[in-house]
Order: C-alpha cells, then sequence, then structure tokens
C-alpha cells in the first residue's frame, strides 16, 4: 500500500485533483483548475488555479456529507488572509450528483 495518493477528476472545462502527501499527515490537498480561453488548463506550478489544504476538522465534515449523514457541508478556509468559500453538497435527495464548490471553481461529480 503506498503512502501518497492522488485522484483527478476532469470534465470540459473544470479539473478536481485530491491529494494526500502522506496517509499519517491530518489534512489533504484539493487543486482547481479551469480551461482557459485558448484551450489550455491552468497551471498550479505558475500559480494559476486554487489549491487549498483541508484539516482534519474540514475532513470530516466533508466525509459526512459524503457518506450521507449530511445534505450539505460549507465553510470558510482561511490561509495567509485569504479566504476562500468551500462547499459540498448533492443535488437532491438521491444522491446522484456532488456539487463541489472551491472559491470560483465549481465542480460536479
Amino acid at each position: 500500500m503506498t503512502d501518497k495518493h492522488s485522484r483527478s477528476f476532469f470534465g470540459q472545462s473544470t479539473g478536481l485533483t485530491v491529494k494526500s502527501s502522506s496517509k499519517s499527515d491530518p489534512f489533504i490537498f484539493f487543486t482547481c483548475i479551469q480551461k482557459k480561453q485558448d484551450g489550455s488548463w491552468e497551471k498550479p506550478s505558475r500559480g494559476e488555479g486554487k489549491t487549498i489544504r483541508c484539516s482534519l476538522d474540514e475532513m470530516v465534515m466533508i466525509l459526512r456529507v459524503l457518506e450521507g449523514k449530511d445534505d450539505k457541508w460549507s465553510g470558510y478556509h482561511s490561509y495567509k488572509d485569504n479566504n476562500t468559500q468551500i462547499q459540498f453538497n448533492w443535488e437532491d435527495a438521491k444522491r446522484m450528483k456532488l456539487y463541489i464548490n472551491i472559491g470560483k471553481y465549481k465542480k460536479m461529480l
């Protein structure tokens, strides 16, 4: 079993990557990127897109939504005087579509 994990979800215009740097770290990273008007994708290595580090407390709340214990969760992630709204919510009671909003980035799974 590996110590690091990365999973990407790409659509036509928005991509979301979930990364854990170590299974012992109490946080995970969410990176969101969008397709630019010229057809290329934003590059986090150039400071483009949005990366947030979710704490253990935030992961617990997200997990509650994924497990169906809560229909939605939203909060603000703060880092260096920069606040980013995070929201995870199901489209309806059937829980077939999950909407993830991180700042201006929106991804449906």
